[in-house]
């Protein structure tokens, strides 16, 4: 980077009116070296930054006089060549390598996690969270996603979500648990990103759900609320934050706070259909009978709708 701005300042010199094209030039390679320091470097990326590069080169191609065979063959050059290469080295393995070693590995466990094997695949993704690098904000939602996805295989997980702990609800409770801690870490690091609170108050809502203790269940339905309505500042137009939202409620057993929430997801989207059936479910739970068939007549005239 710095070889390619002090080369492109010469240029700029030479050719003061094409100052504005070099200064862009300058400014978006300042632009993707920040961007690769936060999220993972990624085909798109690397095309702007090879194509920008391949720029670089074809100007000073014109501008610069053939050098002699003599010239390469200095100490000076050699010496530069032999730095930037050991410069090189450690950036590429951190800024380059890691990442896609980081993503095979995560590619290895949701393969795994496919095939039923979650046990397996958790315990590799552990491993990655672990690491200690720059990636463990993407590291630690990759896992959580992969807890999202053995939740989704275990036996009447679902149902016991719905109706009461059956089935599946111990490994979803300690499944939900692994992905709360995970969560917390995040919006230790990144407390500004939106999707990470949804996610830490759905998994609360887990643990509430199957916590029997009156006391804890209380705290856990606190911290969910709290999560949503930090999600909430952030992004106040973000539909599937309502959903969740009204999920805690109804742990809560509030249900007219409940049903505020769906109206908020319905009116953003009044095609949900998952609002559709929680609206027709807190409607009975509230004893109006004939408006909540009303609104599960509704819910089975849509197409696609949630199961």
């Amino acid at each position: 980077l710095a070889a390619l701005w002090m080369h492109l300042e010469k240029i700029k010199r030479r050719q003061p009116e094409n100052d504005i094209l070099l200064h862009g030039i300058q400014a978006t390679l300042i632009g993707y070296h920040a961007a690769i320091f936060f999220f993972p470097n990624t085909f798109a990326t690397s095309l702007i930054f090879f194509v920008l590069l391949a720029f670089c080169l074809h100007i000073s191609s014109e501008q610069q006089p053939p050098l002699h065979s003599n010239q390469y063959k200095s100490v000076q050059s050699v010496l530069i060549s032999v730095l930037v290469i050991a410069l090189l080295i450690p950036f590429n393995w951190y800024f380059v390598l890691q990442p896609l070693l980081l993503n095979r590995q995560i590619n290895i466990t949701t393969n795994i996690a496919d095939v039923s094997k979650c046990e397996s695949a958790l315990a590799k993704a552990e491993g990655l969270t672990t690491q200690g690098t720059f990636l463990n904000y993407y590291a630690n939602l990759a896992y959580v996603d992969l807890v999202s996805k053995c939740i989704e295989h275990l036996p009447a997980s679902l149902a016991s979500l719905r109706s009461g702990p059956a089935g599946g609800s111990n490994q979803t409770n300690e499944l939900s648990q692994k992905a709360v801690r995970a969560l917390k870490q995040e919006v230790s690091v990144r407390p500004t990103e939106p999707r990470t609170w949804i996610l830490l108050g759905g998994y609360t809502n887990n643990l509430a759900f199957f916590e029997k203790d009156p006391a804890k269940k209380a705290q856990l339905i606190a911290n969910a609320r709290d999560a949503f309505e930090r999600a909430l500042i952030l992004s106040p137009k973000r539909q599937e934050l309502f959903p969740e939202w009204a999920r805690t409620e109804l742990i809560a057993e509030d249900y007219s706070s409940a049903r505020q929430k769906i109206e908020q997801c319905l009116s953003f989207n009044a095609e949900n259909a998952f609002c559709l059936f929680q609206r027709a479910y807190i409607s009975i739970k509230l004893g109006e009978i004939s408006r909540g068939l009303q609104e599960l007549v509704q819910f089975r005239s849509m197409d696609g709708r949630y199961e």
